[in-house]
């Protein structure tokens, strides 16, 4: 993997401004990573190539229509709609169909810093339409996760961003109505990730978890990202909140809420250096009381050690985890098979 530029990743002034209340004429026009707030970006920035991202790395030349800078981007995963992209159009220079794509990666152009104002460069335009064309073939075999997928990405008030920043400057908008929001910050969080920027999604996430030390899903990022980094001790304490709030954590539905549950255990067995520190862990979540005097597990005197483990096989924690869940274990459905997908992340083999 190529390392990355660590002075050509892009941020957004008004991030830094909405977080540490500077007035953004007091923040440069392209901040750089010491800028960012927060305990983590700087080191998440430092390691960036170590943590697996959401999408493959996609990049394609792109010209900013604000300064005329053209580029390589990281484009992340393309949607698009084959209707509304391939009727009637002839792939030549003009290139007015890309309105009707969408793409998952965060980039700012690495000239002037703005955002979301690009047209398909000349130089390389054929790769792109390729890629495209390849993604329609491989969407109607049914093969996921590629670089250019069927489909369309829409927030939660109906739009459709065509870019990654698109998606930010709505968040930041209803987070400057709403700054103590712990629940909009994990979103804006999730949409830093998703565009592979995991060092921006940590600063996002400090700051729900700020506003809001009970947003469990931003404590699970935290402690999944902290832990491809090797910052073991910070992601321990993130993931143990996870375990010690999942019992009123009313965001997931109970499938979900237990996947994350699943998931986190995993991340503690991969992390511990053995069963014993492993079991530390949960026992230092157990002691924990949350706001009232009642035990974090709805069973404190489960035998831990009757369950069967296996670090290679993270359904073997399930009964684990539904033991942090208290009262919302009754809304599982009876077939525990089954579950919804949930905001687990991609992550490289770690080491043991």
């Amino acid at each position: 993997m190529a390392k990355t530029d660590n002075n050509k990743l892009g941020i957004n002034p008004r991030l830094i401004s909405q977080i540490t209340g500077r007035d953004l004429a007091e923040i440069p026009v392209k901040p750089d990573i010491s800028m960012l707030p927060g305990s983590y970006a700087r080191k998440v920035a430092r390691r960036i190539n170590k943590i697996a991202m959401e999408f493959p790395e996609n990049k394609h030349y792109l010209t900013c229509t604000i300064c005329g800078h053209t580029a390589r981007y990281n484009l992340g995963s393309v949607f698009f709609e084959p209707g509304a992209v391939f009727k009637d159009k002839v792939f030549d220079s003009d290139t007015s169909w890309l309105t009707n794509i969408q793409a998952t990666g965060y980039f700012r152009c690495i000239n002037c810093n703005s955002a979301g104002a690009w047209e398909l460069a000349q130089k390389g335009s054929h790769s792109f339409i390729f890629g495209m064309f390849a993604g329609l073939m491989n969407n109607y075999a049914d093969i996921n996760g590629g670089s250019f997928q069927i489909g369309v990405i829409q927030l939660a008030d109906g739009s459709r961003p065509r870019w990654s920043t698109d998606s930010e400057e709505y968040y930041l908008k209803k987070l400057a109505d709403h700054p103590q929001d712990g629940y909009l910050w994990d979103r804006l969080g999730n949409c830093y990730y998703k565009g592979g920027r995991p060092d921006l999604a940590t600063v996002a996430y400090e700051q729900s978890v700020k506003v809001d030390p009970g947003q469990l899903e931003s404590h699970f990022s935290l402690g999944s990202i902290l832990s491809e980094i090797d910052m073991d001790a910070e992601a321990v304490h993130h993931l143990r909140q996870v375990l010690i709030l999942a019992r009123r954590y009313e965001k997931l539905s109970a499938p979900a809420l237990r996947d994350m549950l699943t998931e986190t255990l995993h991340l503690l067995v991969m992390i511990s250096k053995d069963e014993g520190e492993f079991l530390s862990f949960l026992h230092a979540a157990e002691e924990v009381y949350w706001r009232e005097d009642k035990p974090v597990l709805r069973n404190p005197v489960i035998k831990i050690m009757d369950i069967s483990i296996d670090s290679s096989d993270p359904l073997t924690l399930r009964p684990l985890a539904e033991c942090f869940m208290g009262k919302r274990c009754r809304e599982l459905n009876s077939d525990t098979g089954k579950s919804r997908q949930t905001k687990t992340r991609r992550r490289k083999k770690r080491k043991r």
